[in-house]
């Protein structure tokens, strides 16, 4: 038996879903037979039971506004450091998402205490994270990737459409990819460079769509990042250890998989395995282990892709602390893998303590 501490929550959009996570790992670690403790980084001193539910009620429908979100300031930080220090847990899980939760800050953290923790290290969270960084460095591996542009703006700036285009001719060194954005904004997707759970995406559908979207992302305070829009099919391919489990196939029942998709039961159908042929199935494993290995990632991951009309694979992001909360991925590749929730807990244990 282990003693184990959840840390979770944070302070953005993505902050209801890490709640939820923690609730289910705690009670997946306890079900193991684990001293499972968690904690919320808005209370970084009080430590709670697996019984003691961080999140009343489901995720929601949209994310958590700003009134929700509970920033951890300096003095925060020193309390945490001092909960995880003085309570001697054998290991962490810091069950966190986007921002400084899983672009290498609390891994650094966690390094610098001393204690083992689930997930990547600092350095390869923080490339992970990096949607940019980790497109380039797919497609040095020999991955497809669409093709992608971050866009240099200024915060707090409000843009027309020809601002936004300008944004983009002035951060594009491909003059032909900038005429493409422009004469067909309905081909391009807008994300946040250092973003999860879909929020802030824009899958435009016309000029006033990408300036809403950039803007919305410059609100957020993230850089924002231009991608080709790629038709196909969404595929994902969760890692655990450093193995691809069974590849999923994820079917909004409308539209496309944005949070409330993500996170509501019943408006999303998962096939696993996905349904493709065995070869589609080796490939995609093979690529979403490469990228998991030339990060240098660690434990767990959930590597995306689209799969297009014609076959072919296409890099989107790799996650490297994917959700784990009743509707999540990871859990669901594991299950088909013959792992059920406790059994994974139980593993994640072995792998950081190994």
């Amino acid at each position: 038996m282990a003693s184990i501490l959840v840390i979770c929550g944070g302070d953005n959009a993505e902050r209801r879903v890490s709640l939820s996570g923690g609730d289910a790992v705690t009670t997946g670690l306890a079900d193991a037979g684990h001293d499972a403790w968690k904690l919320d980084t808005a209370d970084p001193e009080t430590i709670v039971p697996p019984n003691q539910p961080l999140l009343d009620g489901p995720v929601g429908l949209a994310p958590p506004d700003e009134t929700e979100r509970a920033t951890l300031d300096r003095s925060g930080w020193l309390k945490l450091f001092k909960t995880i220090s003085d309570h001697r847990f054998d290991a962490v899980f810091p069950l966190l998402h986007g921002g400084w939760g899983e672009g290498g800050q609390i891994q650094a953290v966690l390094e610098l205490i001393g204690i083992p923790f689930l997930g990547s290290d600092m350095r390869s969270s923080a490339l992970a994270l990096d949607k940019i960084r980790s497109h380039h460095i797919a497609e040095s591996i020999g991955l497809r990737v669409a093709k992608a542009e971050l866009l240099h703006v200024v915060p707090g700036n409000v843009f027309s459409f020809n601002d936004a285009y300008r944004a983009i001719v002035t951060s594009t060194i491909d003059p032909e990819w900038a005429s493409f954005v422009k004469e067909s904004p309905h081909q391009v997707v807008l994300k946040p460079n250092f973003g999860g759970s879909t929020v802030g995406i824009t899958i435009s559908k016309d000029e006033q769509e990408l300036h809403d979207g950039l803007q919305t992302i410059i609100n957020m305070g993230d850089k924002p990042l231009l991608e080709e829009y790629v038709p196909g099919r969404e595929v994902t391919v969760p890692i655990l250890g450093n193995q691809a489990l069974p590849m999923l196939e994820i079917v909004p029942r409308e539209g496309y998989y944005d949070y409330q998709n993500k996170y509501t039961k019943g408006m999303t159908d998962y096939l696993c395995p996905a349904p493709v042929d065995e070869m589609i199935n080796t490939q995609a494993s093979s690529y979403a282990e490469a990228i998991f290995a030339e990060l240098g990632c660690r434990h767990v991951a959930r590597v995306d892709f689209r799969l297009t009309d014609s076959n072919q694979l296409v890099f989107l992001e790799i996650n490297t602390m994917p959700g784990m909360t009743d509707l999540s991925l990871v859990p669901m590749g594991a299950k088909e893998g013959g792992l059920d929730f406790p059994a994974l807990m139980n593993h994640f244990v072995e792998l950081v303590l190994e």
